[in-house]
């Protein structure tokens, strides 16, 4: 079984949640190419980021450092 991405998991929350990149971003305080970024898995979150992913999306930061 193939474990999805933070990335991947990122996306499916923001979309279950009816959230635009803008809004999502907008929650992170970040900019929208920023969390296009992480959405993509091209970059990983900042620590302050990843405990706002926790908090907003429900991922938590523990799973954030386990794959890429």
């Amino acid at each position: 079984m193939m474990t999805k991405t933070l990335g991947q998991r990122l996306k499916e929350r923001r979309l279950a949640m009816q959230l635009t990149v803008k809004q999502a971003a907008e929650m992170l305080n970040m900019t929208e190419r920023g969390y296009r970024y992480l959405e993509a898995d091209e970059k990983r979150p900042s620590i302050d980021t990843a405990v706002k992913i926790e908090e907003h999306f429900g991922i938590p930061v523990r799973e954030m450092t386990l794959h890429r």
